[in-house]
């Protein structure tokens, strides 16, 4: 079995796919419970009112958690059954408190999967173009040249030219370790990419800490953050037995942070913090399982401008495309559409590569 999580903070279109699993994040700070989804705070252990800073790391301590404990998974919430009511009221939107725990698991699978994965309700992977790194970990020049995006307008369009069908994305997964993101190239090293949009603090403090919990993960940090290749998004598909070593890995490391002063005083200026950091943490993670020769893929991501079910794709678009960004040091302030910025300039391209080495410097 595979579960791949889509993890949601609103209502969004999930194409019915036997391997998607909608999951509802925040949900412990949320008004409502969303129909159809699981929920992160659903379990007993769970991180759910954390996610302002965690994102979509709740939904990856679900899923751990979820596997873990029998107690866990005696209390879990069922989602709300759009077709017999169940676990609902009236087949609405329901409040969180009214999600009560329950001591059966109808409703939710109980299987336990062989391999788990997640994607964001914006973007999934495509299945199209499967690219496996050569035994030292570098890409071909072939696959060098492939853009690591594809931009869609709508999550409604026919994905099957993307290899988005059940039997072939179960085919293509079992047949590895570890899928992620295709790399992207960027114009400068992935520590001072980091340092561009956030506190070098964070990043070096984290690190520090992996360090001492885990020294033998020292090249594997070095080699990635020194690299101008970079994984995003914290998206991946891995058999479960690694899936739960890294959990228990990044949540180690993650928590031991927060315990500091430092995160306290940090995540008051980037609320998203522990998201941004894990996306580090699991580059470090995938070059230390390359280097150990796991069997691996990369494939494109596919980024959605239009999911929500209540509006248009018109509608969306013009909302959604407009993004702000600060071009550290200097405090200028910039205003993209992403949606014409990335088609004019596509991650990973040479084009994208010359503006951001005249916007960050």
């Amino acid at each position: 079995m595979i579960n791949i999580y889509v993890v949601c903070h609103k209502k969004a279109i999930v194409p019915d796919n036997g391997c998607l699993k909608p999951v509802q994040v925040g949900t412990a700070l949320a008004d409502s419970c969303l129909e159809g989804m699981e929920y992160d705070d659903g379990i007993t252990d769970n991180i759910s009112d954390k996610n302002r800073s965690y994102c979509e790391l709740t939904a990856q301590y679900y899923a751990w958690k979820k596997l873990c404990t029998k107690e866990n998974k005696d209390n879990m919430k069922l989602p709300v059954d759009t077709v017999s009511g169940k676990g609902g009221v009236d087949n609405a939107l329901i409040k969180p408190q009214a999600c009560a725990p329950h001591n059966t698991l109808q409703g939710v699978q109980q299987d336990t999967p062989d391999y788990i994965g997640f994607f964001h309700y914006r973007r999934y992977l495509s299945f199209s173009k499967i690219i496996e790194p050569e035994p030292d970990g570098a890409l071909s020049p072939e696959d060098r040249r492939i853009c690591p995006e594809i931009d869609l307008d709508s999550v409604t369009e026919d994905l099957a030219r993307y290899g988005f069908s059940e039997p072939h994305m179960s085919e293509v997964i079992r047949q590895h370790d570890v899928i992620t993101v295709l790399r992207e190239r960027i114009n400068t090293t992935v520590y001072r990419q980091y340092c561009q949009f956030h506190e070098e603090q964070t990043l070096r403090s984290v690190i520090r800490i992996m360090m001492e919990q885990h020294p033998g993960y020292e090249d594997a940090a070095r080699e990635y953050l020194n690299s101008k290749q970079v994984y995003y998004f914290n998206m991946f598909i891995m058999k479960r037995e690694i899936f739960e070593e890294y959990a228990a890995w990044l949540f180690g490391i993650l928590f031991e942070y927060e315990k500091t002063e430092e995160y306290k005083t940090a995540v008051q200026k980037d609320p998203r913090l522990m998201g941004f950091l894990a996306e580090r943490l699991f580059g470090i993670y995938y070059t230390h399982l390359l280097k150990a020769g796991v069997k691996a893929a990369e494939l494109q991501c596919l980024r959605f401008y239009h999911t929500d079910p209540d509006r248009t794709v018109e509608e969306e678009i013009q909302s959604t495309c407009i993004r702000r960004f600060t071009c550290k040091p200097l405090p200028v302030t910039i205003r993209l559409d992403m949606r014409r910025f990335n088609r004019l300039l596509p991650p990973g391209s040479r084009r994208r590569l010359f503006f951001r080495s005249l916007m960050y410097r």
